[in-house]
């Protein structure tokens, strides 16, 4: 076929083709390069340990299995700081982006309804949950479960020592909100948005968050409902995007897609402008192949049903593409062309 000798259809149709180009750009919206962007998802995730460091220069109480945590510093000067953690590997797609992070915690008990600071600060180390459980009201502990309890002074009572007294954690907060009297309260940052990235994409070091109060000042301690609870424990509420699924590619013997006349390697409405225009007369594209091809494609390129002329049909047949309706007319590969129009 002679490439200087493509046929041209009239403008007939070229009105109602642009009226329709309009309505298809009002339903695609923006289109980039590849495929669409992937819906944000949300989900919570329930805690699936805590527990409390209790100030005891024995290291020898805890309260794994306790129905509450605490965090600040009690009426007799001692420190109360809270551990909780959260399976975020299991429970969000590999390869997810965290577009948004919430901690919820219920808090039931505390010495003065005063706003207190509560900090969250990202651990550092591995630390248990024992099978301890402290009486009463829980802010005096229970002797720890040797081998899988945290204390003031080990991960892992009585063998494994954090490094520091207290546990070990960054020192600079994730977090901050200012907790008063009883009731439900939230911790929502970007670097709790980045702990929770950091934590699915390397969850070794997913250790949870400390939960610190006021331990500048007596008589602040608040207390929170653990994973014990029932319906007031901890979750996180998260915001995510999924990995884009990619599919096996068709075998090609070059990139770009027939209907492709910016030879920008996408399907998109400026080709269907571009067929439009040189269907009424007006401003051409590649239309007899990229720069790259070389001589090996001897058909019109954007003549996607084949029958050797580039016109209306084709620009129909690429707007109906775009709006994910069934091709008109059929679209399969013209015989020297390398790949037919696909998503």
């Amino acid at each position: 076929m002679n490439r200087n000798r493509i046929a041209r259809q009239p403008a007939i149709g070229a009105v109602v083709l642009a009226a329709l180009l309009i309505v298809v750009m009002a339903a695609i919206g923006p289109r980039g390069h590849g495929s669409e962007a992937a819906q944000t998802q949300s989900m919570q995730v329930s805690a699936i340990k805590d527990n409390t460091l209790y100030e005891d220069p024995q290291g020898a109480t805890s309260n794994g299995a306790g129905n509450y945590f605490f965090a600040g510093k009690t009426d007799v000067g001692e420190v109360r700081r809270g551990l909780v953690a959260f399976d975020v590997e299991d429970s969000l797609p590999a390869g997810a982006t965290v577009t948004g992070v919430t901690l919820t915690l219920n808090m039931s008990r505390t010495n003065a309804a005063s706003s207190q600071a509560v900090e969250l600060h990202r651990v550092l180390a591995q630390w248990g949950e024992g099978d301890s459980h402290a009486p009463g009201n829980e802010g005096e502990g229970a002797p720890a479960a040797a081998g899988t309890d945290a204390t003031w002074l080990y991960r892992f009572y009585p063998a494994d020592p954090w490094t520091q007294v207290g546990g070990d954690f960054a020192s600079a907060a994730s977090a901050t909100a200012q907790v008063g009297d009883i009731g439900t309260y939230t911790w929502s940052s970007a670097q709790m948005v980045a702990d929770v990235q950091s934590w699915l994409d390397n969850p070794s070091t997913n250790f949870g968050w400390l939960v610190k109060g006021n331990e500048a000042t007596n008589t602040t301690t608040k207390r929170f409902d653990t994973k014990e609870s029932g319906a007031t424990h901890p979750f996180l509420s998260i915001t995510f995007t999924p990995p884009t699924e990619t599919g096996t590619p068709t075998p090609t013997l070059f990139p770009y897609k027939q209907g492709d006349t910016t030879c920008d390697t996408d399907i998109d409405v400026v080709d269907a402008i571009r067929i439009m225009r040189y269907s009424a007369g007006l401003k051409s594209g590649h239309f007899t192949g990229c720069p790259d091809m070389g001589a090996q494609i001897p058909s019109i390129f954007g003549d996607l049903n084949c029958d050797s002329a580039l016109n209306s049909s084709d620009a129909l047949a690429l707007l109906r593409y775009l709006v994910g309706l069934p091709e008109l007319p059929k679209m399969e590969p013209c015989p020297d062309i390398g790949q037919p129009l696909l998503p």
